[in-house]
């Protein structure tokens, strides 16, 4: 394939439509202040090209951002699965590349995860959970694992992958398979990863440090804080990454009844309640803070 513009080691993989503008926005603000102005390789199902000319404008242009418009009929395979094919039709320019959701944004620098990648091993997030991949599974996605029981513990909630040109194999086999269903990117790709042999050299670290799925982030024990300027979770640990629609009350209501639900039946009490709604709060600040450092001009594009 020819080569792509190539401005940095490192790049991004993203993909979104206009309804994320919000948090690609604090994504795009958050790679500058955490030193991480990389390369964005930009799967775009619907935002106007101008939105992107624009941010540039007004950031400064810190990165270069890379559009590829999506081949897709369908909007949640030109998001999510498309931008796997991407990733893996780009890796080959860069030392190694980190897969992402449009909706997190980082909270520290994340560079030694790609040096990590370049070396040949793969870093990804837990899902906080152990499935046992058995015959229904391989049979359903029709992916034979060798055995009819895998108990696999290194469950990877499919963003942040960070990993280098030699281990994207697992990506084009997940863009030219048939789809199943919205699990194809989460279930699907931690089997083709122990398929292609990937489990070894796989560094799947805890999920409170970049996605919090499953409400890590906000529960008690582990709920993220803030000390010493930085973002750590209740263990003192640094938090790399965010994930979530800050923007939207729904999605933000919901998680608070699911908390305040989850304290009543393990019957958690005050203390518990201030440490859930510290997380929320702190995680709407910096959202928040995030957005707006390049102002609101993102707002015209929402209705374009």
């Amino acid at each position: 394939m020819e080569k792509a513009v190539v401005g940095t080691r490192f790049a991004f993989v993203m993909g979104a439509s206009k309804g994320y503008l919000e948090a690609i926005t604090a994504l795009f603000n958050s790679l500058v202040k955490n030193n991480c102005c990389f390369d964005v390789h930009f799967m775009n199902w619907d935002i106007p090209h101008s939105y992107f000319e624009e941010y540039q404008k007004v950031s400064g242009s810190k990165f270069n951002i890379i559009e590829h418009k999506s081949t897709s009929t369908n909007q949640g395979t030109g998001t999510a699965i498309e931008r796997y094919k991407l990733a893996f039709d780009i890796a080959q320019d860069y030392d190694a590349i980190c897969v992402i959701d449009a909706d997190m944004f980082l909270t520290a620098d994340v560079r030694l995860f790609f040096e990590i990648a370049n070396k040949g091993f793969i870093v990804t997030g837990s899902n906080g959970m152990m499935i046992d991949f058995d015959t229904a599974y391989q049979e359903y996605y029709d992916c034979p694992l060798g055995s009819p029981s895998i108990p696999y513990a290194k469950i990877h909630t499919s963003v942040p992958i960070f990993v280098s040109y030699n281990n994207t194999g697992w990506f084009s086999e997940l863009w030219n398979s048939i789809r199943k269903d919205h699990f194809d990117d989460f279930l699907y790709l931690n089997m083709l990863g122990i398929r292609n042999g990937l489990t070894d050299k796989m560094l799947c670290l805890p999920p409170y440090y970049f996605t919090g799925i499953h409400h890590w982030i906000w529960k008690p024990e582990i709920s993220i804080r803030e000390k010493g300027g930085m973002i750590l979770s209740g263990t003192e640990e640094l938090i790399y990454s965010i994930h979530g629609k800050f923007w939207d009350e729904g999605w933000k209501r919901d998680q608070m009844e699911i908390m305040y639900k989850y304290l009543g039946d393990n019957d958690m009490g005050p203390k518990c309640k201030f440490f859930v709604d510290n997380s929320m709060a702190l995680m709407l600040r910096e959202f928040s803070n995030l957005r707006d450092i390049t102002g609101d001009f993102y707002k015209k594009y929402l209705q374009q």
